[in-house]
This record gives structure tokens, C-alpha cells and sequence, in this order.
């Protein structure tokens, strides 16, 4: 159980625990997020896999606090490795208005810039990071 929620969102975690086998859900607008943290490549080979994880670390919680922030229209989808992404209008209140929702996308974006230039590389230098934001229909599921 505990797994399970660490893995997908708390909406898919209870509707496969409520036995749902195949969900595959459809939303006619929401926003995305891709954040990729720059330099990790350089971070692994010049700091090592130590110092390389726990810089991450900070930057996933530091993704998590700002996403948290948003409210329950804010989701992260995926983390892995160097990759974060997060969509608005796929949470528990999907019919946010589409211009309410690139606003927020906007909004989270820097703000996770800004808050990601206080996290420090092994380098001792400020996490960049490059983000892209989409907008438009989504296919979600759960394979």
C-alpha cells in the first residue's frame, strides 16, 4: 500500500485498490509540466553518485513543496532520474477553465525556478533547470 502510493497519485492508488484493473482517463484540457534539472551529467562525473543523488533529492523535494502548493489540481505524474512532470487539470478538480490553468502552469513554473535556485549543486553552484509547458487535451492511464 504504502509502495503503491509512492508511485502513483492518491487518486490512482485508490481507485486500483478499489480494484480497478485498466484506467485510462481522458481530459479535454489541462497543462503540463517537464522539468529536467541541468548539469546532472557533469554533477555524476566530476561529484560522484553520492553527492549527485542527494542534490536530486533536494531538487525532487523542492518540485514536491511547489507542486504541493498549488492545491489538488496539481499532480506530479513522474519522477525519474533526471525528469519531472507534472500536469494541472488531471486532479480532483479537472474542470478548472483552461486559461486558469496555464496561469497556474505559468505560476508553478517559476516559482520552481526560483525556488530551485536556492538548492545548490555539488558544485556549490544554483540548480537550473529547463522547463517546457504544454496545453491541450490528455490521455492519462495506468498500465
Amino acid at each position: 500500500s504504502h509502495l503503491l502510493h509512492a508511485l502513483v497519485p492518491r487518486t490512482i492508488a485508490a481507485r486500483l485498490g478499489a480494484g480497478e484493473v485498466a484506467i485510462a482517463d481522458m481530459y479535454p484540457e489541462a497543462t503540463v509540466l517537464f522539468i529536467y534539472p541541468s548539469s546532472t551529467v557533469d554533477m555524476l562525473l566530476g561529484y560522484g553518485v553520492a553527492a549527485t543523488v542527494q542534490w536530486l533529492a533536494k531538487v525532487f523535494r523542492t518540485l514536491d513543496e511547489c507542486l504541493s502548493q498549488v492545491g489538488p489540481s496539481a499532480v506530479k505524474v513522474e519522477q525519474y532520474s533526471k525528469f519531472y512532470l507534472a500536469a494541472i487539470g488531471i486532479g480532483s478538480t479537472p474542470n478548472a477553465s483552461t486559461t486558469n490553468q496555464a496561469s497556474l502552469g505559468v505560476d508553478l513554473a517559476l516559482l520552481m525556478v526560483q525556488r530551485l535556485s536556492e538548492v545548490l549543486r555539488p558544485d556549490g553552484m544554483p540548480t537550473s533547470v529547463q522547463v517546457g509547458l504544454s496545453q491541450g487535451p490528455v490521455c492519462a492511464g495506468v498500465v
